[in-house]
């Protein structure tokens, strides 16, 4: 019953969730992809994020600094490969007693300020990384969608692979153990969409005025709401895979569920929710090696050689 009567309130009010946009008018000579991200605290990954998705294809980063205390900024700001923008973003708002999540916030306002020069806009996190499967670049892979204004992947999610603490290799070599299944329990997705088209926010769902609700997987499959994306059919990676690092080392996944959430979500509920997605990661593995063979792909082969790239912009 107090969900029903929640809902019927988001109704009534407007969900703070959900955030309606005015799509920007396309620029004439917009391109390539532009990844947005939110980040905080984040100095030990930002660098690898960043210098992953220069080789991926990606043309810029928008990154929204949630009030980080370390040198990620700086970092951000310090990358070469691509370009970046890093966006100071700490704020309080609220919708009478509702506060407004900060990422929808941050992704609504990278598609009205920015969305113009992009052909394709995604947003993900610092732990998660869009690897080409087959093509040369996540691009190459979303020129077979290029009729599409919606694109939804799914998360593929990987654990601890056994690092009590946080391990010298990059995430992409060192992380390599990931639940078999996509199971539609805990899958959830992220989007890349065209960025002039869109005029609905969500953190993991977006609207866009010639699909509505629609959506497609990596195979140009649809699911004609967000619900029907819940189903393993749906939840393709044949193109491009998400991995999701759902926990880097057991020392950052109990690190990060003590500080505050980007969400405002209890944290206890919080906890609840990671520890059984931890244990359903964990509960049935394979083993997969996508990204690094992506980098072998383009003639990276030891992580040693994936850091030394410090500046990427030559590749």
């Amino acid at each position: 019953m107090r969900k029903v009567v929640s809902k019927l309130l988001k109704w009534i009010r407007g969900d703070p969730t959900r955030l309606f946009v005015d799509p920007p008018k396309p620029s004439a000579d917009r391109s390539g992809l532009a990844l947005v991200i939110i980040v905080r605290n984040e100095e030990r990954h930002i660098e690898d994020w960043l210098r992953f998705h220069a080789l991926a294809g990606a043309r810029a980063a928008i990154v929204y600094d949630n009030g980080s205390t370390d040198a990620t900024a700086q970092i951000a700001r310090d990358f070469q490969g691509l370009e970046v923008t890093v966006v100071p973003w700490v704020t309080d708002i609220r919708l009478g007693q509702s506060p407004l999540k900060r990422q929808p916030l941050a992704y609504a306002h990278a598609v009205c300020t920015f969305g113009a020069r992009f052909r394709w806009m995604g947003f993900i996190d610092i732990d998660e990384y869009i690897v080409p499967k087959t093509e040369s670049g996540i691009c190459e892979a979303l020129g077979k969608l290029e009729a599409i204004s919606n694109i939804s992947l799914p998360w593929t999610m990987f654990g601890t692979d056994g690092h009590e603490a946080p391990p010298d290799e990059p995430a992409v070599y060192a992380y390599r153990s990931r639940a078999a299944q996509r199971r539609p329990d805990f899958t959830n997705f992220k989007c890349i969409v065209d960025p002039c088209k869109v005029i609905r926010v969500s953190t993991h769902k977006y609207w866009t005025s010639d699909m509505g609700a629609s959506t497609v997987n990596d195979r140009g499959e649809p699911a004609s709401n967000h619900k029907e994306r819940r189903t393993e059919a749906f939840a393709s990676a044949e193109l491009l895979q998400l991995n999701h690092y759902f926990t880097f080392s057991q020392e950052e996944l109990d690190r990060k569920l003590s500080r505050e959430t980007v969400s405002h979500a209890a944290q206890s509920d919080r906890e609840k929710f990671v520890r059984k997605t931890v244990a359903a990661i964990e509960e049935d593995t394979v083993s997969d090696d996508c990204a690094p063979e992506f980098l072998t792909r383009k003639g990276i082969e030891d992580w040693h050689e994936f850091r030394a790239l410090g500046r990427p912009s030559s590749l």
